[in-house]
């Protein structure tokens, strides 16, 4: 063979590779195609990134304002002090404008009242993750015990508390795919409510018990509510606890009420309904008097958009009977399998910035920091690699945050940013599950000691500018 015909029968294969490579990258979506890969144009003349060439680019995502031709002429120990720097900050609670006196406020209700703390998240904080952790290190820095709020029925078994029913109960959700059903959008503080089949005449039962396994805090309480709404008809309650019956009455129709009874936290508590179904909005056990309560409220498939659709004067009642002190949402990962460019990641970010100024307008006193998305991770070319639109979804939540003047703490940056879903799975023990989205136990702790570290070195800073107002109120 001519070294001519050599020269275009390789040609002729490239060429035909390559073809190969851009018709799969077209069509796959599509028609099954065969398992082996092939290069996507842009991969093949693609010039890669020498690593000063990362790290400007690393420092642009922080940093705006940086000149990039000055910072190309210092070195890269240099640059890399610059962007350690910067992460450092990064990785802090980011406040609107440098304002924490949002915080400071929470932080003086804290030490001296007794104040609440509501945590709504997706699946990411089911079964008390996150939320566990850091309600004890609350209650232990300033009082108060006891889990919250929860519902009847609780989509994952919840870490402090134990519950179970007697008879057809069902659980109804304001957010995701809803039962159309139900002609209302009266779900209250948990976003869902849990009924009974009353078309059954017998004894409808709720038991609560201490899970063995919470934290201390979150067993030592000494009161029980039921916070409860009814449509029509008549409903008999008995709340019982050893066999002694603590309270009973009769509930009559009600958009929004609650009963509360003192309780012992060394044995189950029962309550008993007959009649017309209310709709059990939240269970509640807490201490009583100064220090602080905090709530688990998991949203399954939730991505924090749904607060708007519930009926604005009925869920600003419920919030309102609780006065949160602070608000903590955590939301952003749910939406990340279905983004396809930046148009709906900024799309997504005008979404839950109208969801923010929604719930300032209900609760304009409280406190608002915002979680965003952990690391996640998708199998692309075969491997598992962080979504590539996920540092996108974090910079307009954090901006949409900042701009409604709510906090904001970076999840995914605390736990080493791109790619460190994959070390926490592969860590020994795993910090995160083989789904390369939820932590595990181990992981949980470290996340929450992370949040926890954040809040309270704002803490110390709060403390140390009080103690510094006073010693120079003194001195004038």
């Amino acid at each position: 063979m001519k070294p001519t015909q050599t020269f275009l029968f390789f040609l002729a294969v490239g060429l035909l590779l390559l073809l190969t490579s851009v018709v799969k990258q077209n069509f796959e979506n599509n028609v099954l195609l065969a398992t082996l890969q092939f290069p996507s144009p842009k991969d093949i003349f693609a010039i890669p990134e020498d690593n000063n060439q990362k790290l400007i680019r690393s420092i642009a995502k922080l940093d705006s304002t940086f000149n990039e031709k000055e910072i190309e002429k210092i070195d890269t120990a240099a640059i890399r002090k610059r962007l350690d720097s910067l992460l450092t900050l990064q990785k802090k609670i980011q406040f609107p404008g440098g304002d924490k006196s949002s915080l400071y406020v929470f932080f003086s209700k804290a030490k001296t009242e007794r104040v609440r703390v509501m945590h709504y998240g997706d699946s990411q904080i089911e079964g008390e993750r996150i939320t566990a952790q850091i309600r004890d290190k609350m209650q232990r820095l300033w009082g108060g015990g006891g889990p919250g709020l929860f519902p009847v029925i609780p989509v994952a078994p919840k870490l402090s508390v134990i519950v179970e029913t007697t008879g057809e109960w069902y659980r109804k959700v304001g957010f995701g795919p809803r039962d159309t059903t139900i002609k209302h959008n009266l779900y209250g503080p948990l976003m869902s409510y849990a009924i009974y089949n009353d078309k059954d005449t017998s004894e409808h039962k709720i038991i609560i018990s201490p899970n063995a396994k919470a934290y201390a805090t979150a067993k030592n309480f000494d009161k029980f509510l039921i916070y409860y709404g009814l449509m029509e008809g008549k409903c008999s309650y008995t709340i019982s606890q050893e066999n002694q019956i603590l309270k009973s009455g009769i509930l009559e129709p009600v958009k929004w009420a609650y009963i509360e009874v003192s309780v012992s936290n060394q044995a189950p508590v029962n309550v008993t309904f007959k009649g017309n179904s209310p709709m059990i909005y939240a269970l509640s056990l807490e201490k009583s008097g100064q220090g602080v309560i905090v709530d688990n409220i998991p949203m399954r498939g939730a991505s924090g958009t749904d607060f708007t659709k519930q009926n604005k004067s009925f869920f600003r009642s419920t919030l309102q009977t609780f006065q949160p002190g602070l608000l903590i949402l955590q939301f952003g990962g749910n939406v990340l399998p279905y983004l396809d460019d930046e148009k709906e990641c900024k799309n997504y970010g005008r979404w839950i910035s109208s969801q923010l100024k929604y719930l300032k307008s209900l609760l304009p006193e409280t406190a608002i920091l915002f979680i965003g998305p952990s690391d996640m991770s998708t199998k692309i070319n075969g491997e598992y690699q962080t979504y590539p639109l996920l540092e996108c979804v974090r910079d307009e939540l954090k901006k949409a945050a900042l701009e409604n003047g709510c906090m904001f703490w970076d999840m995914y940056l605390n736990m080493g940013g791109y790619n460190s879903m994959i070390k926490w799975v592969e860590a020994d023990p795993p910090l995160a599950g083989k789904d390369y989205t939820h932590f595990t136990l181990s992981g949980t702790k470290k996340i929450s000691e992370m949040l926890w570290q954040a809040i309270e070195n704002e803490y110390k800073e709060f403390q140390m500018t009080n103690k510094n107002s006073y010693q120079k109120l003194n001195k004038e």
